[in-house]
C-alpha cells in the first residue's frame, strides 16, 4: 500500500495479494472478493512505473536477560542511588566500599518499576513505531515484539524500537512522559526476510532462529537472516551500533546505485580471506571506484560500515565474509523481489 500511496483504511479487506494479482477477479475461485474498481486501476497505474515487492520482513525483538532483571542481578549498586556527596562521606569513612557497591535490593517496588516500564514499550511506544514504519504488529507482550514489515523500512523500524526500549524517559504519542527500561538494558532481534508465497510457520521459524543467532553472537544485537524464493539462504549479525548505516546503505541502493560491486568482492574473498586487512579494504576501494556511477559520499558510506562492522566484531576471513553478505542484503532490502 506504501508504494502506491494508498492508506490501510481506505479499504477494509485490504490484501497485499492484491498487489500480483493479474485480473480484478482472480481471486474469486477462491472465494475471495474482487479488488474494489477504483483501487485496481490505481495499482495498474503504479505496476506501470514500479514491479511491486515480492518479499516482507519479519521482526522478532526479545529483551535480553530478562531473568537477570526480575532477580535483581542487573539493579543499581547503592553508591548510584545516593548523593556525591553522601558518597564521599561514606568512602571516607573507610569499610564502606562493599556496601557501596553492593546491587541494591530488588523488591516490591522496583518490581512494579520493572513492570511499568515494559508494559509502557509494549503499549505506548511499540505499536506507534510500527505503524510509523508502515508495519503491522502483531504481537506486543513486554519485550516482546513481532511485526509484519516492508524490506525497506525493516530496519528503521528495529533500530527505533531498540532505540526507544533503551531509554529512561520518552513521551509518547499523548504527549506523556513515561518510563522505559533505560541504557542497561538490551534487546536481541532476529529479521527474517522471506517471499510473500513462503509458508508462514517456515517463515516465523527463520526469524526466530535469526534472533536465536544474535544472542549466540553475545546480544544486544541484530540477526538478518534473507530467505530468498530460490533456494539461497544468507545470514548476518550486526551491532546495533551498525544497523543504522546498514539503513542507510539501502537507501542507496533504492536510488539506484549498483551492487555489482559487492558480487564482484564475494568472487575474490577466497584469495582475500587468509591476507591482512589492508588488501582487503584496497580492494574494497577499488571497486567501489570502478562502478558506473561514482559517488564518494556512497564509497565512504560502505567503508564507513565496514569500520563500524569490525569494531564489534573480530577482524578475519569470517567477519568479511559476513560483511559482504549485509552489503548484499542491503540491496535485496531495497528491490524487494528478485532481479
Amino acid at each position: 500500500s506504501e508504494q502506491v500511496n494508498i492508506a490501510p483504511d481506505e479499504y477494509s479487506d485490504w490484501s497485499g495479494q492484491w498487489l500480483h494479482w493479474s485480473l480484478r477477479e482472480q481471486g474469486i475461485k477462491d472465494g475471495e472478493k474482487a479488488i474494489p474498481a477504483a483501487l485496481w486501476k490505481r495499482l495498474e497505474e503504479a505496476r506501470r512505473s514500479t514491479k511491486p515487492p515480492a518479499y516482507y520482513a519479519i521482526l522478532m525483538i526479545d529483551g535480553d536477560r530478562m531473568g537477570d532483571w526480575l532477580r535483581g542481578r542487573n539493579a543499581r549498586p547503592v553508591k548510584e542511588m545516593l548523593h556525591p556527596r553522601l558518597v564521599c562521606y561514606f568512602e571516607q569513612l573507610g569499610g564502606t566500599e562493599a556496601g557501596l557497591n553492593a546491587r541494591r535490593p530488588f523488591g516490591p517496588s522496583l518490581h512494579a518499576a520493572l513492570s511499568e516500564a515494559l508494559t509502557n514499550f509494549a503499549l505506548h511506544f511499540a505499536p506507534a513505531i510500527v505503524k510509523k514504519h508502515h508495519g503491522v504488529l502483531i504481537y506486543a507482550g513486554g519485550d516482546d515484539v513481532l511485526a509484519l514489515l516492508p524490506t525497506t523500512t525493516a530496519l528503521a523500524c528495529a533500530r527505533e524500537l531498540n532505540d526507544t526500549y533503551r531509554q529512561d524517559w520518552a513521551v509518547d504519542t499523548k504527549s506523556a512522559s513515561r518510563m522505559l527500561m533505560g541504557s542497561r538494558a538490551t534487546l536481541s532481534a532476529g529479521l527474517a526476510v522471506v517471499h510473500y508465497k513462503e509458508d508462514l510457520r517456515r517463515a516465523l521459524q527463520a526469524a526466530r532462529q535469526a534472533e536465536k543467532a544474535a544472542k549466540n553472537a553475545g546480544r544486544n544485537a541484530l540477526g538478518l537472516r534473507v530467505v530468498r524464493r530460490s533456494g539461497e539462504d544468507s545470514f548476518a549479525t550486526v551491532g546495533w551500533d551498525q544497523v543504522e548505516p546498514l539503513q542507510a546503505l539501502v537507501g542507496w541502493f533504492q536510488r539506484g546505485v549498483s551492487d555489482r560491486w559487492s558480487y564482484r568482492l564475494r568472487a575474490e574473498l577466497p584469495t582475500l580471506g587468509p591476507l591482512p586487512e589492508g588488501p582487503f579494504v584496497s580492494e574494497l576501494r577499488r571497486l567501489l571506484r570502478r562502478m558506473e556511477v561514482q559517488s564518494e559520499e556512497f564509497i565512504q558510506q560502505v567503508e564507513g560500515l565496514w569500520r563500524e562492522y569490525t569494531q564489534r566484531w573480530m577482524e578475519g576471513a569470517r567477519t568479511r565474509e559476513a560483511f559482504v553478505t549485509l552489503c548484499q542484503s542491503a540491496s535485496f532490502l531495497a528491490r524487494g523481489r528478485d532481479e
